[in-house]
């Protein structure tokens, strides 16, 4: 009877136990150790939310963020600015430049929102070492044109985005 008792008392004394008096209890072979972690571990931080920004020249005004007017039947550049959230500028990757269009050619950006116009390719632009690229495009007489740029970040850091939508057109349909 008394080797009974010390039987089931071993499994409850083992609970009370710290490792290595588990060890000794109940043998080396019950316990294994924790994995390691290799020190050479590269953690890759998930890519930041970028600022991206657009600009319009020459222009005669500046209506808004989202309106430019310029001088009718001229080429215009447009500028697209990629920073991280700090500003600084994103060194790599490319800039898609999109021209809102139907059937008919180039429209508003509003049709775009709309559904009854669609986002058109127009270029692919590396940006440089100030996060920038940049698109020449001529503006025709008595239009207004819708612009977007997708960024598509190739590991530089900030996410791939959307620019806002924006419109430029010509200064004589300016009703002020």
């Amino acid at each position: 009877m008394k080797s009974q008792l010390a039987l089931l008392a071993v499994p409850f004394l083992a609970l009370a136990c710290t490792d290595s008096q588990q060890a000794a209890l109940l043998g080396p072979q019950s316990v294994s150790e924790p994995p390691s972690i290799s020190a050479d571990v590269t953690i890759l931080a998930s890519p930041l939310e970028g600022q991206y920004l657009h600009d319009v020249s020459p222009v005669v005004k500046k209506v808004s963020r989202f309106l430019w007017d310029v001088v009718p039947n001229t080429n215009i550049t447009l500028k697209a600015t990629v920073l991280f959230p700090n500003s600084d500028p994103a060194m790599k990757g490319t800039v898609v430049w999109q021209r809102c269009a139907n059937k008919f050619g180039p429209t508003t950006s509003f049709d775009c929102q709309a559904g009854t116009a669609r986002w058109r390719t127009i270029s692919r632009v590396d940006v440089d070492t100030n996060g920038c690229a940049t698109q020449g495009i001529a503006v025709s007489i008595g239009a207004r044109h819708g612009f977007r740029y997708k960024y598509i970040g190739k590991g530089s850091g900030v996410k791939n985005g959307t620019s806002e939508e924006f419109d430029v057109r010509d200064e004589a349909l300016n009703p002020f």
